[in-house]
């Protein structure tokens, strides 16, 4: 049996379990086309979830940014 071992706080202690905390999840990154937001979705967007972009102005970086996740094999969807 593969038991998977946790601190006292219940954080994964493998590679592979934290790789998983975000996977088939969905997440929604206000202002995710830009700054810190935007590397938030491009780093979970490489751990499996699905993204979605929320933003006020610069669509066109947003779909750049969205067509760059899919391109990845991610999922990810920019709304306005």
């Amino acid at each position: 049996m593969n038991a998977t071992t946790h601190t006292p706080d219940m954080r994964p202690q493998t590679e592979r379990d934290r790789a998983m905390l975000l996977q088939d999840k969905t997440i929604i990154v206000t202002g995710g086309n830009s700054g810190i937001g935007e590397a938030i979705v491009v780093a979970a967007a490489a751990a499996g979830a699905n993204i979605v972009i929320d933003y006020v102005a610069r669509a066109e970086v947003t779909s750049a940014l969205v067509a760059r996740i899919e391109a990845a094999g991610g999922k990810a969807v920019g709304v306005n």
